[in-house]
């Protein structure tokens, strides 16, 4: 699903036009980042760095990957932390682990008897 969001969202842009940047990289926090992270906390356990972990992790940051070229103008030959630097989207492991802390924070801050 992930997929065909960023598929949209590249069909809208292109290097001369399209949506600006920053709508775009909103549009792709808003819409693909749900849809990629949804379910994190049954497949992400970030004590563990095996074998299911990083091909999950890889998964991810292909799509994100995607997701980058899809909200920026740039081509396949862009650097990754490039990329990255000019969405202001975090790499899919520092994602996963601030998404995770985000959620136990959440956690520890419940009323006891809730």
């Amino acid at each position: 699903m992930a997929k065909k969001q960023t598929a949209f969202i590249k069909r809208l842009n292109g290097v001369s036009y399209g949506l600006p940047p920053k709508e775009a990289t909103q549009a792709v926090r808003t819409v693909v980042l749900p849809t990629l992270l949804y379910g994190y906390e049954a497949y992400f356990r970030p004590d563990t760095r095996g074998k299911t972990t990083n091909v999950i992790e890889g998964r991810l940051n292909s799509l994100l990957r995607d997701a980058c070229r899809a909200a920026i103008p740039a081509w396949k030959t862009t650097p990754i932390p490039v990329l990255h630097a000019h969405t202001g989207i975090l790499p899919a492991r520092q994602l996963l682990q601030w998404r995770g802390m985000k959620h136990l924070f959440r956690n520890k801050n419940l009323p006891l008897g809730h």
